[in-house]
């Protein structure tokens, strides 16, 4: 609920900072090919291989993890 136009459709949220929490490191590039645009739907399978072996960088010194509650019922990573 940041900002001067919240983003309404994405809920309500707090997230819980833990002191020395930190990601836990699944695999995943963070690359969504279902949002590709049409004439990258060629390359899907290639940028969908990649993102399942990918790992993002710098979790190790992450300062901001924790727990996400949200209006919807979910307690998810953060």
């Amino acid at each position: 609920m940041w900002g001067d136009r919240p983003l309404e459709h994405h809920g309500r949220s707090a997230i819980a900072v833990i002191a020395g929490a930190r990601d836990g490191g699944a695999p995943g590039g963070a690359l969504f090919p279902e949002f590709l645009r049409a004439e990258l739907h060629g390359v899907r399978a290639t940028i969908e291989a990649y993102s399942r072996r990918a790992t993002i960088a710098g979790s190790a010194e992450a300062s901001a993890c924790g727990l996400r509650f949200g209006d919807r019922g979910e307690v998810q990573p953060a």
